[in-house]
């Protein structure tokens, strides 16, 4: 068995319109799912999970819950889980999600049942997982617009004033492309990366909750003023 730490749960998008978390890596225990309408959520203890792996591995040393979870996280991070969704008596929704993986040889299905959650860790899930990380990358594209806009305000400014200065002196400007000292003196081309990178970031985002994106709010050929 692994020593290693699988790296944090991340949000991914699994079958029907769902998307899920499994946070199996550290307490509390547990997996989050949603459609965007409803947030259901599973407690896990590795109980289940640590007798089916013994039952495929008689007479081996006893593991722990928490070691046996670690196996799991990176089953489910390898997986493609399925979605189904099922029903009580009662018509109260749950959510089965399950998923076959291979270890050593073996299959292994593993089951998770969800409730839906609570009204107050729906909006915990909802506001802190879904819609602040949103709002922070837009503020971060906000800021970068902003910096590489005033950089371009300064090129422009430098490239009139060598071009007066060639007029006056009867010259005439033979660079099409100029390097200016606002190009020189900053991180202009790592700047214009990173805020590729967010863009690419927040598109990602995005595509977790709608099917249909917006069009991106900076493109390198359409450069105006911050609104």
């Amino acid at each position: 068995m692994s020593d290693s730490k699988p790296v944090a749960s991340r949000w991914r998008r699994i079958e029907k319109g769902f998307i899920a978390k499994f946070e199996l890596a550290e307490l509390p225990y547990r997996v989050v799912a949603t459609d965007f309408g409803t947030v259901f959520t599973c407690d896990v203890d590795g109980v289940g999970f640590r007798q089916q792996r013994e039952s495929h591995y008689p007479g081996e040393e006893s593991v722990t819950d928490h070691d046996v979870l670690l196996e799991v996280q990176s089953l489910v991070d390898r997986a493609d889980p399925r979605i189904e969704e099922v029903h009580n008596g009662k018509e109260r929704r749950k959510l089965k999600i399950k998923f076959t993986a291979e270890m050593d040889g073996i299959q292994f299905e593993w089951v998770f049942v969800l409730q839906p959650a609570s009204p107050e860790l729906s909006q915990v899930v909802v506001r802190d997982e879904l819609v602040q990380p949103l709002l922070d990358v837009q503020s971060a594209l906000t800021s970068q617009r902003d910096k590489l806009f005033r950089l371009l305000l300064a090129k422009d400014t430098e490239i009139l004033a060598y071009k007066s200065e060639m007029e006056k002196s009867g010259l005439c400007p033979i660079r099409r492309s100029l390097i200016t000292e606002a190009f020189e003196s900053t991180n202009f081309l790592s700047d214009w990366d990173e805020q590729e990178s967010l863009i690419a970031t927040t598109s990602d985002l995005r595509s977790l909750v709608s099917n249909n994106l917006e069009e991106r709010p900076f493109k390198r050929r359409n450069v105006g003023p911050p609104r």
